[in-house]
């Protein structure tokens, strides 16, 4: 998993340089002017007059980051003018990867096909700042006010319509652990189950809800089956608390932990992008715990 994830993060890295890495603005001694290119002084008066509001400006880098808001959601779209002022990139950085995270391989396999369907725009992993951003670049001539704003805009659109692809909680698995008791562990596992109790932000469900689901619980290896939705999953047995992350194919995880009683495997699970419970005491007022009985093979 490891090697995969490598793998995956170089292929990234080849797409371009984050915005942290562009080099240094260096005093220009004769910049030819193109029509309707930006200086940084024109490109700060143009977003002003926008009516942006501004998380930060650094003439010194020619970088200005401005924040868009919508719902819940706030983002930093950086615009960043080369030191030659041929090129204006626009950036926004979406996600940090933690540092010993055993990030499932589907989760970036489906951010580098986001780049086929997006571009020019394309999302990127910078190995140093471990951050993933979205990075569209600009020839840096023939600016309005108004296609200055259509292309913010335009960006910031992209960066939330994929937001399912890039939230935190696709990238916060378990830190690595021991693949020889990781192993062990989905051996252990591999089985059918069904459902004998459950509970749903902190209620519990009824028999007669129970009986209309389809309640069948299937693991087999790494791969796993919860009352009809398929997910990849991870478990670490070694941690305080044994751990479960189960990942969708759209990406989207659930983190969880889990717990043997006699014969019977009980998990919890947060909301789909929220915090892995801690424990098992009280009751789970956001997420799902869920009673798993084997069923005789």
């Amino acid at each position: 998993m490891k090697k995969l994830f490598r793998s995956c993060s170089c292929v990234l890295a080849l797409a371009a340089t984050s915005t942290a890495s562009l080099p240094a603005a260096e005093p220009a001694a004769a910049v030819q002017s193109v029509p309707g290119s930006y200086q940084f002084d024109q490109l700060h008066s143009a977003l002003t007059r926008l009516g942006y509001e501004f998380y930060s400006s650094k003439p010194e880098s020619n970088q200005i980051i401005v924040v868009t808001e919508q719902g819940d959601l706030k983002l930093y779209v950086c615009l960043t003018l080369n030191p030659e002022y041929q090129s204006l990139w626009m950036s926004i950085s979406v996600a940090e990867i933690p540092q010993n995270s055993n990030v499932a391989p589907i989760v970036l396999k489906r951010l580098l096909e986001e780049n086929d369907k997006i571009g020019p725009a394309f999302f990127q992993f910078s190995n140093s700042s471990r951050h993933i951003s979205l990075q569209r670049q600009f020839d840096n001539r023939d600016w309005t006010a108004a296609r200055l704003r259509r292309e913010i805009e335009a960006v910031d659109e992209i960066a939330r319509t994929a937001r399912p692809l890039w939230r935190s909680d696709n990238f916060l698995r378990q830190t690595l652990t021991s693949a020889e008791a990781s192993r062990a562990e989905l051996g252990r596992l591999r089985g059918t189950y069904r459902v004998v109790k459950a509970s749903s932000d902190g209620k519990e469900l009824t028999a007669e809800q129970l009986s209309n689901i389809n309640n069948v619980v299937k693991f087999d290896g790494e791969n796993a089956d919860f009352i009809g939705i398929a997910y990849q999953i991870s478990v670490d047995p070694l941690a305080s608390v044994a751990t479960i992350d189960m990942i969708k194919a759209t990406g989207e995880g659930e983190f969880g932990i889990y717990r043997r009683e006699g014969d019977m495997l009980v998990i919890r699970c947060g909301k789909t992008g929220e915090a892995r419970p801690v424990d098992f005491s009280g009751t789970l007022e956001r997420g799902v715990e869920i009673h798993l009985k084997p069923v005789a093979q």
